[in-house]
């Protein structure tokens, strides 16, 4: 979706969905699926303007974008924030002045000790859920299995 210039001018929050739901963690890894994203749009001519972003703003259109892609609210959200392109070369002094980048910052962070049982149990009944709610739920066991009659 992301390589099609046209597709991530019209729908670019559905792509950062799509990184976001096939990371195999709820959190972390976001300043990665950033950079990738930004990649993608330069390649679509536009950028995201990411510093007129409010982080939880932008975490609430995506946690319901996970929930429910259909309902588009993070296409809706970044489209709000497209700007022109930027030199690739400026991209570093712009990464760096963006508020909570570093993940020195305590909003919404939502790191936990791997012997947190709460947390992990919260991170499996949401895991259970994407799975449920994935297209691809009703195939099952199927598709983990390699069998070809499903397809």
């Amino acid at each position: 979706m992301g390589n099609d210039p046209e597709y991530m001018r019209k729908w670019p929050g559905e792509v950062m969905g799509a990184f976001a739901w096939g990371h195999p963690f709820l959190d972390g890894n976001g300043r990665s699926m950033l950079l990738v994203h930004t990649e993608l749009c330069y390649r679509a001519g536009f950028a995201i303007d990411w510093i007129a972003s409010k982080k939880s703003e932008y975490l609430d259109a995506l946690t319901h974008e996970l929930a429910y892609p259909r309902d588009r609210v993070l296409d809706a959200y970044l489209s709000n924030l497209i700007v022109d392109t930027r030199p690739r070369t400026d991209w570093v002094e712009y990464f760096k002045t963006m508020p909570g980048l570093s993940g020195d910052d305590d909003e919404l962070n939502l790191g936990y000790a791997e012997d947190d049982v709460e947390a992990i149990a919260r991170y499996e009944e949401v895991k259970l859920q994407r799975t449920l709610k994935s297209p691809l739920a009703k195939f099952g066991d199927k598709i983990r299995t390699g069998n070809s009659e499903s397809r």
